[in-house]
């Protein structure tokens, strides 16, 4: 059964996104509405059915913005009902044309470790087997479409991203200036991308990406 079958109240998103066009140049985004609903795919793994998700942001989730804090908090989450951490991307965040001081956590600087500012590995790693033996699941936000402009891996790998006209990365929105998007066009960006999840699985056990 699918999902408008079990929700026959199921948003009309394409019509949404038609009245809503005279606004969209404004944003510099693609007018076209592309249904990813309708990509069929591998189906959800049994345990996430009928689950209630806490999303976290680490740097906001306490006053240090710690993996440690979030540990701490896992048995009060437990006990309020929650059993999978869905957690907002833990890579470091690049530094050239950051926005804000801060940065955005979308600028992935680096897909293969934590960003320092939230702990060591070890520390996440710790988080992760404390949630597991309280019979939580973590996920995280897997970053696909672009990267940081200071992309560590650029300088091995140029060709991973898109480029302009005069061969410079360049990205769909214009605003996202911190960001270059990745050229999924080249077979090494894919397989870039395969490692990538296999890493957060086999070197962390995670148990899924949003």
């Amino acid at each position: 059964m699918s999902i408008k079958e079990n929700n026959p109240q199921v948003t009309d998103y394409p019509t949404i996104f038609r009245e809503m066009t005279t606004f969209v140049p404004q944003l510099g985004v693609d007018r076209t509405f592309k249904n990813s609903g309708a990509v069929s795919g591998p189906e959800n793994p049994k345990w996430i059915l009928g689950q209630t998700l806490y999303e976290i942001y680490v740097r906001a989730f306490s006053d240090g913005g710690t993996f440690n804090q979030v540990t701490k908090r896992l048995s009060n989450l437990k006990e309020l009902g929650f059993n999978v951490l869905w957690f907002m991307p833990v890579y470091p965040i690049g530094k050239q044309n950051r926005k804000g001081s801060m940065g955005s956590p979308y600028a992935v600087r680096d897909y293969f470790t934590v960003n320092p500012e939230y702990g060591s590995e070890e520390d996440f790693k710790h988080l992760i087997r404390q949630a597991h033996s309280l019979g939580m699941h973590v996920i995280i936000d897997m970053v696909p479409n672009h990267v940081a402009a200071d992309f560590k891996e650029l300088k091995e790998n140029p060709d991973l991203v898109v480029r302009d006209a005069r061969g410079e990365p360049t990205r769909r929105i214009k605003d996202w200036t911190d960001i270059t998007d990745l050229d999924y066009s080249n077979p090494k960006t894919r397989e870039f991308m395969r490692r990538v999840m296999r890493f957060w699985i086999e070197a962390f056990d995670v148990d899924g990406y949003r």
